[in-house]
């Protein structure tokens, strides 16, 4: 099995935080971050579920959640036999992989070490308290322990096989706040068989700052979980891209350290965001048990609250929005009360969600209108049936871009087929008036992304001439993007000079950088770097030409930058 990284950042009450991020003595914004403090204990939960949390280590004795630790029925507890002849000795409470024993617990001399599950698993159950109404019961936790005592380290060596214990001990939940950058076949195979098992795996995105997916969360079965901070923007270290399902709150989260009976620690990133949606999946599974994987799937990204007017920068790459408790709960009443809710007609905002082709109309559309520029849109039925085949309308879908459009009639028996356009906006038509039966065919889209560092500057070396000239980074009044990798290519009459001003200078220090080389490649002499908020001073070639070279980080983007050019003599 190979190694998974944790994804967390601990903040400790101890530790000065940073300006962004002061530490407050409840979750309450969190709560009012993804509307459920308005909705709040709305669930009355039902059928057991059972949630198994791989991570470093649990205080299952805290009083929260001690009676609600899993216990292996199939195992007498302290008799140093393999009851149910698992290979486990003793293993009625979890089972503990970095040492081969029943012990879950984080050892007290290393809680340095092992107070990330406990914290995890206390953010959870703040969560689950806050969306449930009163008895709590139904919820059973599966603690496995997936790191040894013994060999600390920064990873999680047992993570999947842990994961296969989970299937083994039919957990309806897999709790994973920790990722890794590679994954074996048998560890795939291993993922959908938790799917076909009718398991939901969540997990956390990553913590790379990066647009790179981390496994198991990048694996189209798994549930996987972006953060943001509190302005609702991402979180500056939490990975990004079309493998993230949904984001959620992950920064400094009050929760538990282990053998505390108050909250006194803090945890944030990804690891943090995580349980915050397992916590709801497992209301739903609860309170609402007709519902299969792919129906959860679908009202948590049909109801997410869309994140691109406020991340441009990471259009499309955030999932289908911020986790709307408040929608969630609206849509489950819905289908609760009828077999087939009526559809929605309004626009559909999210980068990626399920549209109900049963509920199209032939003259009134149903429209997607993403925030945000994408390169196309891709819409395929998931997991198709024959089934679906059978019941689906034939539809014709109207692409629009640039003011202009087209439409493409899809047959029924081609909806097996992935399809593909490019454009701003799509809506979509029943080809003939038809009477909705109550049988959905769920179409899903998603939408592709544009690599920000193309969207003002081009990405190529751009040609500039003429005797002066103004020449800014391409971002007009919006911050410039992440990524950029933009050059200009000024060149003015032979024998002459360029004379350079900036008007307007402001970028990242140090690390969003205006090059400026005397000549036409990177490889001519430099004539200046500039970086920071100040505007640098007066610049001249030494001949009738020079290249300009921006280049930019992922994250922090700022205004930007505006120069005069002028031949001179």
């Amino acid at each position: 099995m190979t190694a998974a990284t944790f994804c967390f950042s601990i903040i400790l009450t101890a530790t000065i935080p940073d300006s962004n991020s002061i530490p407050l003595m409840s979750n309450d914004r969190v709560w009012e971050a993804i509307h459920l403090k308005e909705v709040a204990h709305f669930a009355h939960l039902k059928t057991p579920v059972k949630i198994a949390v791989i991570d470093d280590g649990f205080d299952i004795d805290n009083p929260l959640w001690a009676s609600h630790i899993a216990h292996n029925a199939g195992e007498i507890p302290g008799n140093e036999i393999d009851d149910d002849h698992n290979g486990k000795i003793d293993d009625y409470q979890g089972w503990d992989f970095g040492d081969n024993d029943e012990d879950t617990k984080p050892q007290k001399n290393l809680l340095d070490k092992e107070s990330h599950g406990t914290r995890v698993l206390g953010v959870f159950w703040q969560t689950l308290q806050e969306l449930a109404s009163d008895d709590l019961s139904p919820v059973l936790i599966l603690p496995i322990k997936a790191v040894s005592d013994k060999k600390m380290n920064n990873y999680l060596k047992e993570g999947y096989n842990g994961i296969a214990y989970a299937i083994e001990q039919k957990a309806d939940i897999i709790l994973c706040s920790w990722s890794g950058p590679m994954i074996a076949p048998e560890e795939r195979a291993l993922l959908e068989k938790a799917r076909k098992a009718g398991i939901m795996v969540i997990a956390a995105a990553g913590n790379f700052y990066a647009m790179q997916p981390m496994y198991p969360g990048a694996v189209p079965s798994v549930m996987n979980v972006a953060a943001l901070d509190r302005t609702g923007r991402k979180l500056h270290i939490s990975n990004y891209g079309m493998f993230v399902d949904i984001s959620a709150p992950g920064d400094s989260l009050l929760s538990y350290d282990p053998y505390q009976m108050t909250p006194t620690a803090y945890l944030s990133a990804t690891s943090a965001a995580t349980p915050v949606v397992a916590a709801v999946v497992a209301v739903i599974r609860s309170a609402y048990p007709g519902h299969s994987i792919a129906d959860i799937e679908r009202i948590l990204k049909n109801t997410a609250t869309p994140l691109e007017p406020d991340n441009p920068l990471y259009a499309g790459n955030l999932g289908s929005g911020m986790i709307n408790v408040a929608g969630v709960k609206h849509q489950l009443e819905n289908e609760s009360a009828t077999d087939a809710a009526a559809p929605d007609t309004s626009a559909f905002r999210q980068p990626k969600a399920f549209v109900d082709l049963d509920g199209l109309n032939k003259h009134q559309p149903t429209r997607i209108i993403p925030y945000g520029r994408y390169k196309n849109f891709k819409l395929f039925l998931p997991a198709a049936s024959y089934e679906a085949f059978l019941t689906a309308p034939d539809i014709r879908v109207r692409c629009f871009r640039d003011g202009n459009s087209y439409d493409t009639v899809v047959r029924r028996l081609r909806l097996k087929y992935p399809l593909v356009m490019e454009g701003d906006s799509i809506h979509l038509f029943s080809l003939w008036e038809r009477t909705p039966t109550h049988h959905k065919v769920w179409y899903y889209y998603e939408v592709a992304t544009v690599d920000s560092s193309t969207l003002f500057c081009g990405g190529v070396t751009t040609a500039i001439t003429g005797k002066q000239g103004i020449l800014e980074d391409g971002s007009g009044d919006s911050s410039y993007t992440g990524r950029n990798d933009c050059k200009w290519q000024i060149t003015v009459s032979p024998g002459k000079r360029i004379r350079i001003n900036f008007t307007r200078f402001d970028t990242e220090p140090k690390l969003d950088q205006v090059y400026i080389f005397n000549g036409n490649s990177t490889k001519d002499p430099i004539l200046a770097i500039f970086s920071g908020h100040n505007i640098p001073p007066s610049i001249k070639s030494w001949g009738n030409t020079v290249l300009i070279w921006f280049l930019t980080s992922e994250e922090n983007n700022f205004g930007g930058w505006e120069l005069h050019y002028n031949e001179e003599d």
